[in-house]
């Protein structure tokens, strides 16, 4: 079943978003992928996850509190922004120039991405929040008393268990700091170009 010419079965894929977003990651003078902007905006970031999970700087319940709300704000505004952009896009003579209609398309595309970010992001928190109060990931002694280790078989389950109880949080933590990362990243990439279509409305305007 088609609408709009789209599969129902696609609803709900985000593939598009993320395909357009990095399509706007490219140079304007010959079209193609700016490596130093691929580099920044999805490989520094893995840097800058490595360098906070290396020195074992693990989210504190207060920090996932602060960041899923934060998150949830700049998601809303982030929603404000979208359909700020498509009303500007609707408004008369808002094709005929082509440099401003490829900016706002690019524009929309960095904002659904950050909205995609900034929901994906809160879900992990909440999952984080979860594993870390869970009993199973937080007190080995949990895991000691639901496994005989008598024998060697059930020493290496528990030394398994216990690995993974220590090594879940790290994981989801660096995913976390990865997104966020991403997500302070694109807003200044929202917010560089938002500003230079209002400076180019302002100057249109005055002149």
């Amino acid at each position: 079943m088609l609408w709009d010419g789209i599969p129902m079965s696609n609803k709900l894929s985000v593939i598009n978003i993320i395909k357009d977003h990095i399509s706007t990651l490219k140079d304007y003078d010959n079209g193609r992928y700016s490596i130093l902007d691929l580099f920044i905006f999805f490989i520094l970031p893995i840097f800058v996850s490595s360098i906070i999970i290396y020195f074992k700087v693990i989210l504190s319940d207060q920090l996932v509190n602060v960041l899923v709300m934060s998150l949830s704000v700049f998601a809303g505004l982030l929603f404000n922004l979208l359909l700020l952009v498509y009303d500007i896009i609707g408004k008369p003579n808002s094709n005929k120039r082509p440099l401003r209609a490829t900016l706002l398309k690019e524009l929309s595309s960095n904002i659904s991405f950050g909205i995609l970010i900034s929901v994906v992001t809160i879900i992990l928190l909440l999952v984080f929040s979860l594993a870390t109060t869970s009993d199973v990931l937080t007190n080995h002694n949990v895991i000691s008393n639901n496994i005989n280790i008598s024998s060697n078989n059930t020493n290496e389950a528990y030394d398994f268990a216990l690995l993974d109880a220590q090594t879940m949080p790290y994981l989801l933590a660096f995913l976390i700091y990865y997104l966020v990362s991403i997500f302070i990243l694109n807003l200044f990439m929202i917010l560089k170009r938002f500003h230079i279509i209002l400076r180019s409305e302002f100057k249109r305007d005055t002149s």
